[in-house]
């Protein structure tokens, strides 16, 4: 009876790495394949790929980056990539379809910060936006330049 108990708590341990091994691509998959990419195809659907561009534009490139993220398995910056499509998708979304209404808007995006609110030091760092700064998990095309 105690080879069975035994199997039985090795069988459970195994299961429970099994689990915790599957949380990065578990949330990945929320993320970025459902919500991300939802986001990003209703931005299209409202017509953002030809007035809202920007939005749209960026939206597609963050989608973009987090796939490639996870194929090199960085589940996290991923997951902050599909954040950031999702929020540019549904930004892209709202502006599209206010200009199809004729809505000629306040000249603030979505997301609520105006132009004018927007620092132009140069100090913005994209790792911060994303991530939690760790410059090593960043493209190279992506981090900031040092001074």
């Amino acid at each position: 009876m105690k080879r069975g108990n035994s199997l039985g708590a090795q069988l459970c341990l195994v299961v429970l790495l099994g689990l915790c091994a599957g949380c990065g691509p578990v949330e990945y998959i929320n993320q970025v394949t459902r919500r991300a990419s939802s986001s990003v195809a209703a931005a299209k659907a409202a017509g953002a790929d030809k007035t809202a561009l920007y939005e749209y534009t960026l939206a597609v490139l963050y989608l973009r980056q987090a796939r490639v993220e996870a194929g090199h398995a960085h589940y996290q910056v991923a997951v902050n990539y599909g954040r950031l499509a999702e929020r540019k998708g549904n930004d892209a979304r709202a502006l599209a379809q206010e200009r199809a209404t004729g809505g000629e808007g306040d000249g603030v995006p979505v997301d609520g910060v105006s132009p004018d609110e927007v620092p132009l030091t140069g100090e913005e760092k994209v790792p911060d936006a994303i991530g939690d700064g760790d410059d090593d998990e960043m493209p190279s095309n992506l981090r900031p330049e040092k001074p």
